[in-house]
């Protein structure tokens, strides 16, 4: 495998980590429910110690912390896919060459947008360094999703 494909295999991965798949993960409202719900539910005899609130919210401060970082990370890396060739999977059967133009956000979600197209950066199969093909007289193909 050429290294080309390894360091666009590892670009795209730490793009896509940035992202949440909503539903799927357990965010800071989910947290502080089942916190208050713990608290709701504990035995009066026996309260939870104060000490172990404490590290409870530690914990959550960290773990906010570190997913703020992580989609900051994941936008930074995006931005840098401006002006860059890449291809993006349409269908199953379809793919678009293009230049990016621009990266949007929405909340977590990340697009590109070649010429008039707009994908989410989860489709980008591959970023080219280097390519053989004059840019100029590249077309965009293909629909957006």
């Amino acid at each position: 495998m050429p290294v080309d494909s390894v360091n666009n295999s590892i670009y795209l991965d730490s793009i896509k980590y940035g992202q949440t798949n909503k539903g799927q993960i357990l965010g800071k409202d989910d947290f502080l429910l089942l916190l208050v719900t713990q608290m709701q539910y504990q035995d009066p005899l026996s309260p939870m110690d104060n000490t172990e609130y404490v590290a409870q919210l530690a914990q959550f401060s960290e773990l906010e912390t570190m997913q703020n970082i992580s989609l900051a990370y994941a936008k930074s890396q995006a931005m840098s896919l401006v002006g860059k060739i890449v291809s993006v999977q349409v269908s199953n059967s379809e793919e678009a060459v293009g230049k990016v133009d621009m990266v949007t956000f929405d909340g977590a979600d990340i697009y590109v947008t070649m010429g008039d197209l707009t994908f989410k950066i989860d489709q980008i199969k591959r970023v080219f360094e280097s390519f053989d093909f004059e840019t100029e007289n590249l077309e965009v193909t293909g629909d957006s999703k």
